[in-house]
Order: structure tokens, then C-alpha cells, then sequence
């Protein structure tokens, strides 16, 4: 949906929400055991839910127009009605910032995989990602709007024509939803008619790009894994935000594999790793053959931390078995800390 569409979108929600306060203006309830002139105005309520789903801002502009709708039927010469509006417009705004800094419900749980067999059985995922080159019609037919397929995360000027004429296959079978790490994927997928997530290689780490990949038509956004937890959390914008919050963070992209200069494809098998001096192993994942990437040595693992105010939360499997996958959503889902290695990336340590 592109920032017109949402705005006319909010607009008229917005109208709607104040037609139905201006209505349930004229219903006062009395309450009992209380004096007579005091009643129960439901009118509010509209106010509040445009403030909770679309923004502080919406919430006042509902009780102005709620009041202005209702001031011809007044018999206080205004009076009532600018004391409604101050006080209606005040709680909505205020309850709305809160809202937004404070939201107390949990992310949907997104899961990201490199390989169709790493999927548990009996999976609930909210959302499944897999490489749009491992995607088939039978999958897409399996996992139906679930389904988010990810595009590479670099992309080569004469491999562009192949991956738009796959994804335009894909839509045809019924992929509707991808995954972009890059800013190659917004006018590809603009020019396919796919809905676009943008992942954490899009480098989101402050308002101002939220705001500018909002504009530029995303459905939601992944916040950069450099940013802390409370940055990410304060991040500003309208469309869904989310974190990686499970896996081996990269550290860096290659054009030229290391593992293939030094062992060749064949001895590989995309299972490849760098060791440092102190004997720390690196996997380095293959990106059919086109890039490679360094993976951290340890996972990111923070299912004992406070995830609330995350729209999703991505776990990201690269070399994990299906039972090693089932093994970390039970983490998440239960909020429980892991025994073994890993690490907690930036998120808190305030770096940004």
C-alpha cells in the first residue's frame, strides 16, 4: 500500500470512527447510585480506537469532529462542547503515546529457513519465510498466505532478468508476499505487484528511514540488529515493526567466496566455515554460488527478554535440524532462557 493509499485509508477510518462518536453522543446512560445529572458518555470510544490503530493525532481529529457534528444540537452555546473536546482529546492523545510506547501485546512469530526440511511438523508459525529459489507451487499451495519468499540478499545486474521472470512465475502459483534485504527489491517487486517486507539489511535505524521505506510503499519493516532494543522500540512510523530475535547474525558479505578458494565448491557443499587464530568457528553460507555470507559463531538468542511492542519477531535458521528449530520456538513461546552459547548481539548494549 503505497503512502497515499494509507493516508486515504486512515482518512476514512478516521470519518467513520467520528460519525459513529457524533451518534452515540445523544446516548447517556445514568449510573446507578450516583447523583442524576451525572451520565455515562460512550462517545469516547471511537476516539480510542482510532488512537490505538491509527495514531494519537487521529484520535484528537475524531473528538474535534464528534463535537463540531454534535455543536447545532448543543444547548450550551459551545460551551459544553469545547469542554467535551478538551478533555475527550487530551485522554486520547495521551492514552495513544502511551500506546505506542508501551504496547503490551507479543509479535507475531515469524520463522525464517534456509531449507524446506528444517520446517517442524506441526509447525504455527505465524508467518514462514524460505528462499524464493526453494520455493515451489506445492509449498506455496502448503503454507498458502503464510508464506513470505526471500530474495537474495545481493543481487547481480545480469542475474536481475532470472529473478524477475521466477518471481513472476511464483505470483502465478500464488505468492503474494517477499522478503527484501536489499534496495533492489522495492521497484522489482513494485514492478511484479508483490507486497514487500523489508528485512534488517535495509539499515533502519532511526525514524526518518522507517518513515522514508514507509513512503516507499513496505508493509512493514525489520529493524537493523545494530540498533538497540530500546531504540527499536521508540522507532516512530505507522506500518509493522518488527526484530530478529534468533539466529547467527552476518557479519559480512563476500563477491568472491573464501571457501571456494581454498577447497572448491565440491569439497563445500554450502556447509562451509572460516576459523580464527583462537579456533573459532565461522559458517559461511552460500548463496547460489552468486555471494557468500560470514555468520556470527554464536547465535542471538533473547526469548528471556521483555519482546513486547515488536509487531513480529524473526527467528532465522540457517544450519539448525527441524528439532533444533522446534527446540528454539518452544524458547520464545515460553519466554525461556537458553543453556546453551550464545549472545544477546547490541541489543543491549546501547551502542546506537
Amino acid at each position: 500500500m503505497s503512502r497515499s493509499q494509507k493516508t486515504t485509508h486512515h482518512l476514512t477510518v478516521a470519518a467513520l470512527l467520528s460519525a459513529v462518536a457524533a451518534v452515540l453522543q445523544f446516548v447517556e446512560f445514568s449510573i446507578p447510585v450516583m447523583p442524576s445529572f451525572i451520565k455515562l458518555d460512550v462517545s469516547d470510544l471511537p476516539a480510542l480506537l482510532g488512537t490505538f490503530s491509527l495514531g494519537p493525532v487521529y484520535g484528537v481529529a475524531i473528538q474535534l469532529v464528534k463535537n463540531l457534528l454534535h455543536l447545532p444540537f448543543g444547548s450550551s452555546a459551545g460551551v459544553g462542547e469545547l469542554s467535551n473536546f478538551l478533555l475527550g482529546a487530551t485522554f486520547a492523545f495521551i492514552a495513544g503515546l502511551i500506546y505506542q510506547h508501551h504496547k503490551s501485546r507479543t509479535g507475531a512469530l515469524w520463522a525464517r529457513f534456509a531449507e524446506l526440511s528444517q520446517i517442524p511438523t506441526g509447525e504455527s508459525f505465524d508467518k514462514i519465510l524460505l528462499p524464493v529459489e526453494r520455493i515451489t507451487p506445492e509449498i506455496i499451495e502448503t503454507f498458502g498466505e503464510r508464506l513470505i519468499g526471500v530474495l537474495p540478499a545481493i543481487l547481480w545486474p545480469a542475474d536481475e532478468e532470472a529473478l524477475e521472470a521466477r518471481l513472476a512465475a511464483l505470483k502465478e502459483t500464488g505468492l503474494r508476499e517477499v522478503y527484501g534485504d536489499n534496495i533492489y527489491a522495492i521497484p522489482l517487486t513494485r514492478r511484479r505487484g508483490l507486497t514487500l517486507h523489508g528485512g534488517a539489511g535495509l539499515n533502519i535505524l532511526n525514524t526518518e528511514a522507517l518513515r522514508h521505506y514507509e513512503e516507499e510503499g513496505l508493509a512493514s519493516v525489520t529493524a537493523s540488529f545494530e540498533l538497540s532494543m530500546r531504540g527499536i522500540k521508540s522507532l516512530g512510523g505507522s506500518i509493522p515493526l518488527g526484530a530478529i530475535v534468533y539466529g547467527r547474525l552476518p557479519l559480512m558479505h563476500f563477491r568472491n567466496c573464501p571457501i571456494r578458494s581454498q577447497l572448491g565448491c565440491a569439497a563445500c557443499r554450502a556447509r562451509g566455515e572460516l576459523t580464527d587464530r583462537r579456533g573459532v568457528k565461522f559458517p559461511v553460507e552460500c548463496g547460489e554460488k552468486k555471494y557468500s555470507t560470514l555468520l556470527n559463531s554464536v547465535p542471538l538468542h533473547i526469548a528471556d527478554k521483555d519482546l513486547r511492542g515488536l509487531d513480529h519477531c524473526i527467528l532465522w535458521f540457517t544450519r539448525e535440524s527441524a528439532a533444533e528449530c522446534a527446540a528454539v520456538a518452544a524458547d520464545y513461546r515460553a519466554g525461556r532462557k537458553s543453556e546453551r552459547e550464545r549472545t544477546g548481539g547490541l541489543y543491549y548494549r546501547e551502542l546506537l
